[in-house]
Parts: C-alpha cells; sequence; structure tokens
C-alpha cells in the first residue's frame, strides 16, 4: 500500500512539475528507481512461482505414476526427458536467482524476459512430455 502510494505521488508530481524542470527530473529519476525495484520485486516473485510450477508438474507425475516397476520404456524415456529438461532449466533459474543485488536491479527487465522464457520452455517440456507418451 505505501509502495503503491509513493508511486502513485511521483506520477503526479512528475506530471505537475513541468514549471520546474530540475524537479521534473529529480522526480523522473526517483520514479525510475521505484519503478525498477518493483520489477526486481516482481522478479523474485516470479522465481518462486517457478519453483511452484515444477512442484505441480512433479506433483502431477507421481499422482500418474503410482508404480514405477509398471513403467513401460517410452514412458521412461519420456520422464527422463522432462527431468533432463527440468533441471537444465532449474540450473538457469539459478544463476539469474543468484545474482547480486546490483545486477538485479540493472537487469530487472532482461531478467523480467529470462523469467518468462524459463516458464514458457516449462511448459513446452511438460506439453512434449504429454505427447510423447500418446
Amino acid at each position: 500500500m505505501v509502495r503503491d502510494a509513493l508511486l502513485l505521488n511521483l506520477e503526479a508530481l512528475a506530471q505537475s512539475a513541468d514549471a520546474f524542470p530540475p524537479l521534473k527530473s529529480a522526480v523522473g529519476g526517483l520514479l525510475f528507481i521505484a519503478r525498477q525495484l518493483e520489477l526486481v520485486s516482481s522478479n523474485k516473485a516470479a522465481i518462486l512461482e517457478f519453483y511452484a510450477r515444477i512442484d505441480s508438474v512433479a506433483a502431477s507425475l507421481v499422482r500418474a505414476v503410482p508404480d514405477v516397476t509398471m513403467l513401460s520404456s517410452v514412458a521412461r524415456i519420456a520422464i527422463h526427458a522432462l527431468m533432463e529438461d527440468i533441471h537444465s532449466l532449474c540450473a538457469e533459474v539459478e544463476v539469474v536467482a543468484s545474482e547480486r543485488p546490483l545486477l538485479r536491479f540493472i537487469r530487472a527487465q532482461q531478467t523480467r524476459g529470462r523469467l518468462e522464457g524459463f516458464t514458457r520452455r516449462l511448459d513446452e517440456a511438460h506439453a512434449s512430455f504429454i505427447v510423447s507418451l500418446m
């Protein structure tokens, strides 16, 4: 709530500061920093959501395969391929998640795109797994 109020006030100041350019410039800089911090926070939440999605895929596999000794060779290959894809994605996400705070701030927009790509690739790997079982 405080963050929303701060952003709203900065936006209002930026819109009304035309009469005093130095104020407009300072407010614009503060607004940029506030938006970047918001994006960094959003990226952290997206990383947690990505891991939750992986947990969901794993839970669905556990429910779908109650007895692993009864798996066909095709199913084993498909599960192995899915696990390799997930392992690779987790390694890439871990690199992003372990960046130093300054880099997270500077690369916030780029990181947003990368996280969206990771989620898309996870969805594609899961869909490919399902299709390979048909």
